[in-house]
């Protein structure tokens, strides 16, 4: 599998094990989105939509610099957004998964 497609099922993986914050991993797979050629793939857009909607939450290297009160707040907007978009991302998750494996698969 070659580097970006390799990336991308990575990520994927780790959502799906919950090593990587779902959200965070949203945001990594939607920076891949054209370098994957997945511009128009319906699955895809979850995780831009995901990155979208996080707009204004704080990324995970730049956290330190909040204050706790305001993390605090901002860590209830994202549980209770990922209690909705959660199964939406593990679909998505798996879709991608597989459809970068079969294309590899194709590739031979």
């Amino acid at each position: 599998m070659a580097n970006p497609e390799r990336k991308a099922v990575d990520l994927a993986w780790g959502i799906l094990t919950e090593k990587l914050d779902p959200i965070e991993g949203c945001r990594l797979l939607a920076s891949l989105q054209h370098e994957l050629g997945l511009a128009d793939d319906i699955n895809f857009l979850v995780f831009v939509a995901v990155a979208s909607d996080a707009d204004e939450w704080p990324p995970a290297d730049v956290r330190s610099r909040f204050s706790g009160k305001m993390l605090a707040r901002v860590d209830l907007e994202m549980a209770e957004y990922l209690g909705q978009m959660r199964p939406s991302i593990l679909a998505a998750c798996s879709e991608l998964i597989r459809t970068l494996e079969s294309a590899e698969d194709r590739r031979g």
